[in-house]
């Protein structure tokens, strides 16, 4: 390839080669210096929202990394290491979190937040690393957008490249920051100047070291070259490999914010775009990168009180996390928690101590039958069933019921105010402080209220992080289900049928989370491609479908969730399923007849998918040795005055014997065998009730039709439900 081995644009010879390489292979950024890469604070404090979640979503979480340069390479270093490392390497951000998990990802991101936040950024650091963060994010979305435009499919290696452009002037930064931040401020925009003092000073280019460090994770040789030729003159790299042209015209586009005459010959060039092209791309990048960086508060990059405010934000953020971690280590069955004392009530002591430094408080319990709020200051009623308070629940003469009846949290005021009551100043003493505070929780079985003393400081500390303590009182209330003394005896069955289900529902999802985590590896390693990645997000959907019928059984009183539906495209994407597995073994042919006048409704999607693929399963089971199956859908059908849209599922079987349709919607009635429960025709009819839907079913000898009929709830103009 036409300069793959220019370097820095020297001719050495064959010893200087060997020398030059020699001088390289010790500059390679270590895992140490990776460790010490700075991330804007305000991308960060995003990534610790995402990572401390219990279940933290891998989309958001990749959407997020994939702003930032820094936390970016730390992520794919580790997923590259001898450690981690498999087959094939991690090339983009989703390939790299697949391959180090959720737990992993998570000590990284507080790992290098905690030595962030205790290092020093002065205003230059700060300016530098806000410009830093907005040129590298508008690089990787011109490398990804040029990508598509050229019809170069590794799009995400595009992506990360324009991402990674300059990660190698973080390598310098971190490495010794008192030389090379002058660098920096003396050259500004002018990055000729910077490669030079960079030589002159470090010995090196940030180039030539970002090059370096993608060599170093065994990447694409490709990608290391896209970064060592980022800022060549376009005429040195015209018969260059693809990957570094892009880079290269995404790296002159990055730092203007008025497009030149020479950034747009050289984009002519290298791709042929045209003037009019590249300034509309220009236009939408800028302004997406514009509402990215608004909507993590920056308005300027010259204002160092955004970065003081961020670095603050950032520190609150840790604080807030090791407090979860520390209660979460406190509670019962966690590794390393005491597992000695009195049980419950020890680790409800110690939570609430761990969580708000309540050192003495008292715990109102509802009972439902009495519909009383009660409490015990010994923890637990006594053996002769009597309580030390008993209110009524649906009052409002005291600040426990209030709080109660509002689900608030609420703040007395200090002793001897008028509006407090004679139990406000007895459980004030009690609890030594000259305020209460109020938490209503609600567990599995149990609901209530926390009540504590609180002085002016936990008052402040609760106003400024009030997510945090609903938070922390959630994980709390988990313990009082265990208290003994509270439960009810008359619900025990209900209670153990209901524990029986959550604990089922909990298993079946670690094994979908599996398959799911591999179907994204699997489709990572067979590439981008239109036509798999729409099979794979139909699989995920298919799972996503699983994982919420299981969740339901824990709800099973929920109401179903309307959304925007395109009928017609889920429709398509559950006969392609049918189609390419089960017609496809059976030799059915399948007719697919949509109506394009069928516009999008309101419609709770899980629901019809799911009386969907019980029908069309039932039709190509009706035909063993093959036939034919034709799914219709029809726009508009009036019946009775009132407007419906249709679904039509045909077969050509051997149709349905005549006991089962005098009672085909009857559970346990099935024309399948004994092997068969016969219960999937009686859930399409409960699911058809709940949509307010229709169904009736017509059968010969020459096949079974079954049509549905829903009611057209149109999508009002301007709403905001959009299909998942």
């Amino acid at each position: 390839m036409e300069g793959s081995g220019q370097g820095s644009g020297n001719n050495a010879g064959p010893v200087d080669t060997v020398k030059s390489m020699t001088v390289e292979k010790q500059q390679v950024p270590t895992q140490l210096t990776l460790n010490k890469l700075p991330s804007l604070p305000q991308v960060l404090v995003r990534i610790l929202d995402a990572v401390s979640q219990e279940s933290a979503d891998f989309q958001q979480l990749s959407n997020i990394i994939r702003q930032d340069s820094g936390m970016s390479a730390r992520l794919i270093a580790v997923a590259n290491s001898s450690y981690y490392r498999r087959q094939h390497g991690c090339d983009s951000v989703d390939r790299a979190l697949m391959c180090l998990g959720i737990d992993t990802v998570r000590t990284l991101v507080i790992t290098a937040a905690v030595k962030q936040y205790f290092s020093y950024f002065d205003k230059d650091h700060q300016q530098f690393m806000a410009r830093f963060w907005r040129r590298s994010l508008v690089s990787a979305h011109c490398a990804q957008t040029f990508a598509t435009l050229t019809g170069y499919n590794a799009t995400s290696q595009a992506y990360l490249c324009g991402l990674l452009m300059d990660v190698g002037q973080l390598c310098l930064l971190a490495e010794n920051d008192s030389e090379y931040l002058p660098l920096l401020v003396s050259a500004g925009e002018d990055d000729q100047q910077l490669l030079e003092s960079e030589q002159q000073v470090m010995g090196t280019t940030h180039c030539d070291l970002g090059a370096l460090l993608l060599d170093s994770w065994q990447m694409d040789n490709f990608m290391a070259d896209a970064l060592r030729y980022h800022h060549a003159v376009s005429g040195q790299i015209k018969h260059a490999h693809h990957l570094v042209k892009i880079v290269n015209l995404s790296s002159l586009m990055s730092m203007q914010t008025e497009l030149s005459e020479q950034t747009l010959a050289v984009a002519n060039a290298l791709f042929g775009f045209n003037e009019d092209l590249m300034r509309e791309l220009h236009a939408r990048i800028f302004a997406d990168v514009q509402r990215v960086a608004g909507g993590l508060g920056m308005t300027s990059d010259e204002e160092p009180e955004q970065g003081q405010r961020a670095n603050r934000e950032l520190g609150e953020k840790l604080g807030q996390i090791t407090q979860m971690q520390a209660l979460r280590q406190a509670m019962p069955g966690a590794s390393g928690s005491d597992q000695s004392g009195h049980g419950a009530q020890d680790a409800i002591g110690r939570a609430l101590y761990l969580s708000f430094g309540f050192e003495k408080y008292v715990v109102f319990f509802l009972r439902e039958p009495q519909g009383t709020l009660e409490a015990s200051l010994g923890g637990v009623t006594g053996t002769n069933g009597t309580a030390d308070f008993v209110l009524n629940a649906d009052a409002d003469e005291s600040l426990v019921q209030r709080s109660f009846m509002a689900q608030q949290v609420l703040a007395s005021e200090p002793r001897g105010s008028s509006s407090s009551s004679v139990l406000d100043d007895q459980l004030r003493r009690y609890c030594r402080q000259r305020a209460l505070i109020c938490l209503p929780f609600a567990s599995k079985t149990l609901r209530g209220v926390v009540v504590a003393g609180a002085n002016p400081d936990t008052l402040a500390h609760y106003q400024k992080n009030t997510t945090l303590w609903i938070t922390l009182l959630q994980q709390v209330a988990t313990l009082f289900d265990a208290e003994p003394g509270h439960t009810d005896s008359g619900k025990s069955s209900e209670s153990s049928d209901s524990v029986r289900i959550s604990e089922a529902v909990h298993e079946v999802s670690n094994p979908l989370s599996v398959i799911n985590n591999y179907l994204e590896i699997l489709r990572l390693k067979l590439g981008d491609s239109k036509d798999t990645n729409k099979e794979f997000s139909i699989l995920h959907e298919e799972i996503d479908r699983v994982g919420k019928i299981l969740l339901r059984l824990n709800k099973p009183d929920a109401l179903p969730e309307t959304e925007t539906v395109d009928v017609n495209t889920t429709v398509e994407d559950l006969v392609r399923i049918f189609r390419e597995s089960m017609c496809a073994a059976r030799d059915i042919k399948v007719i697919l007849q949509l109506d394009p006048s069928l516009e999008p409704v309101l419609l709770n999607k899980a629901e019809l998918k799911q009386v969907l693929t019980n029908l069309i399963k039932n039709a190509v089971e009706a035909m063993p040795s093959g036939g034919q199956l034709t799914v219709q859908s029809q726009g508009r059908v009036m019946l009775n005055g009132r407007a419906y849209f249709a679904i039509n599922i045909e077969d050509t079987g051997a149709g349905l014997p005549e006991q089962v349709m005098s009672k085909l919607f009857t559970p346990g009635i099935t024309s399948k065998g004994e092997e068969h429960a016969g219960l999937g025709l009686s859930v399409v009819k409960k699911l058809m009730d709940a949509m307010n839907a229709q169904i009736d079913c017509s059968s010969s000898d020459k096949g079974a039709r079954f049509r549905l009929l829903f009611p057209v709830v149109r999508v009002p103009s301007g709403d905001s439900r959009r299909e998942n």
